[in-house]
């Protein structure tokens, strides 16, 4: 008989969705219920944080468990001010990793814009094309003539095209 070899499960943190987007945080992280509600000036009166505060709060809860005696500060539990710390330190991971995907999702999104307006272009050059010989060809496609006006192009063609 052979042995298979279990997976180890990763916990799973919580997913966040919108639209056709799915972000899932790491383990033990989860954002505040104010997070995308905030005003600009909510955020303008919060204090701000200077980098590196994740590690600062680590070595800090440290000290505090290490000398409860002189450092008890009311109100500041070392687990707790731990947890805050790895909290945004594990947010700011969750942003740069975001900003990679939105520069690939930009790229790709270029790339597909680019092939797509190919494509139009050679239609164009062919229905330029044929004009000499089908005068009423361009009525057939009146939003790609549009797209290559000097006008913004629309979303729908004003005119149906008759066949």
């Amino acid at each position: 008989m052979q042995k298979v070899a279990k997976k180890a499960v990763e916990p799973k943190g919580v997913e966040i969705k919108q639209g056709s987007v799915a972000l899932v945080l790491p383990p033990g992280v989860e954002f505040d219920p104010r997070a995308g509600t905030l005003s600009v000036d909510d955020i303008r009166r919060m204090s701000k944080a200077r980098s590196g505060v994740g590690l600062t709060c680590e070595a800090t809860a440290e000290a505090m468990r290490k000398y409860p005696d002189r450092l008890a500060v009311p109100g500041v539990v070392p687990d707790e001010l731990e947890k805050r710390g790895f909290v945004a330190d594990a947010i700011d991971g969750v942003i740069a990793d975001l900003e990679v995907l939105k520069l690939q999702a930009t790229q790709g999104n270029f790339l597909a814009d680019s092939s797509a307006h190919d494509g139009l272009r050679r239609v164009l050059a062919f229905v330029r094309a044929q004009e000499k010989f089908d005068k009423t060809i361009t009525a057939l496609v009146p939003q790609l003539i549009s797209y290559f006006s000097n006008e913004k192009a629309e979303s729908k063609p004003e005119v149906e095209p008759q066949p």
